[in-house]
Parts: C-alpha cells; sequence; structure tokens
C-alpha cells in the first residue's frame, strides 16, 4: 500500500508511514468475509480486511476544529487540495465526506497548517493508499457526500482521469453487479464540500466535535441526505437544489454557527445559479471563503459543555 506517485508532493496529502493486517487470532486476518453472511446487492461477493495504517502527520477530523475561523480555513485549504490534484495532477477526489476531510493536529489551535486526508485508487494499477483511520468499513458519510449516490462503498476513491474535467467511474477489484456509467466531474467534489460544511453546522453544537441531539420528529435536511437508497438520496438533494432551501439554514443551523448563515445561503445560491452548464470553480469558492474568513470575530476555543440538549428548529 504506497501512496501514488502523482500525490506525494501535494501539500495537504498525508503520507503512509506503515500499515498492518489485524488478526483475530495468530495467523488469521480479520475480514468482514467471516461475519457477514450476505452482503448488499451491489457488493456481492466483497471482501473488507480491517487494516491499521500509520500517516503523517497527526491529524483530527474535521468536525474537532476548535474555532469557525479554523473549521473555514480548513475547508478551504481542502478546495484548494483538490484544484491542485485537479488542475496539476488530474486526479478527482470523488470522495470527500465528514469522516476523510482533516485538520492537522499541530497544536496550534488556529489551524495554519492543515491536511486532507484521502483514499486513492489509481485505476489502472496496483496502487492503493487507503487513509482510513483504522479499518476499510464505510460510514453513513457516503450517502451525504457523494452526489450521484450510485457508487458503492467499494467505489470510495480518488480516480486518475484523462484530462481535468470529467472522468468515468470506475468499480474496485470486488465482484459487483454491474451498473450504468456515473461522470463525475470536479464540481461534484466542490458540492460534497458543501454538504459537509452544512452537516457540520446543523448537526455539531460547539468546537472539538460536539453533536446536537435531534428532535426526530422535525425533517432535518442531514436526515434527509442520509437516506437509505442512492434513489432517496439523488431526489432529495436535486429537490434541494431545484426549489429554493435557503430558509432551512436559518431554522435548522445551531446557534453556534448563526453567523455562518449568510456563507451558507452564498455558496448555495452559487451552485444553484451556475447549474450543470456553467460549473462552479475552485477559485469561486475559495474568494467566497475568504470574503467570510476575514469577516469573522476572535474566537477562542470554549471547553466542552456537559449538557447536550434536544435540537429543535428555530422556526
Amino acid at each position: 500500500m504506497l501512496q501514488p506517485e502523482a500525490m506525494k508532493d501535494v501539500h495537504g496529502v498525508p503520507q503512509l508511514i506503515d500499515h498492518w493486517l489485524v488478526e483475530i487470532k495468530p495467523g488469521k486476518v480479520d475480514q468482514t468475509g467471516l461475519y457477514r453472511y450476505k452482503l448488499l446487492n451491489s457488493l456481492q461477493g466483497a471482501v473488507r480486511t480491517h487494516i491499521r495504517l500509520v500517516l503523517k502527520p497527526r491529524a483530527r477530523p474535521l468536525y474537532m476544529f476548535r474555532t469557525k475561523a479554523e473549521l473555514l480555513g480548513a475547508i478551504r485549504e481542502i478546495i484548494s487540495i483538490q484544484k491542485t490534484a485537479v488542475e496539476e495532477k488530474g486526479i478527482l477526489h470523488r470522495d470527500c465526506s465528514l469522516n476523510n476531510s482533516m485538520i492537522e493536529d499541530d497544536g496550534n489551535g488556529e489551524g495554519s497548517t492543515i491536511q486532507l486526508r484521502v483514499q486513492l485508487i489509481t485505476v489502472g494499477s496496483d496502487c492503493l493508499a487507503a487513509m482510513v483511520k483504522n479499518t476499510l468499513e464505510v460510514g453513513q458519510a457516503q450517502c451525504l457526500s457523494c452526489r450521484d449516490r450510485s457508487c458503492s462503498s467499494s467505489q470510495k476513491a480518488v480516480d486518475s482521469i484523462a484530462t481535468p474535467e470529467h472522468s468515468l467511474k470506475h468499480a474496485s477489484n470486488s465482484h459487483v453487479v454491474s451498473a450504468r456509467l456515473i461522470i463525475h466531474r470536479f464540481e461534484d467534489d466542490l458540492e460534497s464540500v458543501f454538504y459537509v460544511f452544512i452537516w457540520i453546522c446543523i448537526g455539531y453544537r460547539d468546537p472539538l466535535g460536539v453533536k446536537c441531539v435531534f428532535d426526530k420528529r422535525y425533517n432535518w435536511l442531514v436526515h434527509k441526505w442520509s437516506a437509505v437508497t442512492f434513489k432517496a438520496c439523488n431526489d432529495e438533494k436535486t429537490t434541494f437544489f431545484y426549489h429554493s432551501h435557503a430558509h432551512k439554514f436559518e431554522e435548522q443551523f445551531h446557534p453556534y454557527f448563526k453567523n455562518l448563515v449568510p456563507l451558507a445561503v452564498e455558496w448555495y445560491e452559487l451552485i444553484r445559479n451556475k447549474g450543470p452548464s456553467n460549473a462552479v470553480t475552485f477559485q469561486e469558492v475559495r474568494d467566497l471563503l475568504d470574503k467570510h474568513l476575514a469577516k469573522l470575530p476572535k474566537e477562542l476555543s470554549p471547553e466542552l459543555r456537559t449538557e447536550n440538549p434536544q435540537r429543535t428548529p428555530t422556526a
């Protein structure tokens, strides 16, 4: 398992230092095939192996930000990394989600140096760098971040592409059920970053990963985007942009993130007004983030609070 040569010099992509297979007993490697009688239809025949990785530098998940300025700065850096990968390396990320966007844990509390943890598959070679915490299992955030919602968990990857503009998605080496080819473009990755940002502002209530407890009687956006089927996710996200939902940010953002609502609305309208024929660019999103970063007041990282009130909509 090696870092693809094309990405080794990209700032923000962590380096794989070491890895090992996890054994449940001497000589027996931990694999999902030992536990699962039948996998999902799109993953029939697929078996995942439990692997632990050592990466450098040390990083923490994006939702463990210390201040809102650090959060936005990290998101900006992730977009910069995507821009470099596409424009200079011809690589699409294809898996920007809540659980694989990271902040370098350098201890300064301001996010001055940011890292993105990525998962890479270089098509046509045996070079695989699976940048995961300690397992290749897939979390719920896959539906959240993947715009086309048709890729299976075995397709979580960054694909080598012939041109920076677009590529065709490919399955991994697992035995998969035939599916239609999906064109994935760089603007899909940019939109995924937007979903990650919105998820944090709705699903968290403080720095350092303090989650909200949702009132299940209310239709939260993030729950709609994490529907069980890919079709349901597709329908919800298509509707989200087809009909204006900007007011939802004011209603559903936790009070801690209220001063980020203007950013959310501008970013949302930027994607919505551009449309598929005139894609949002990396620079447009970076400029938008820079504008709102400049407006953020200085903020100290607060101590974690013990209370965890139930979330209810503000309107």
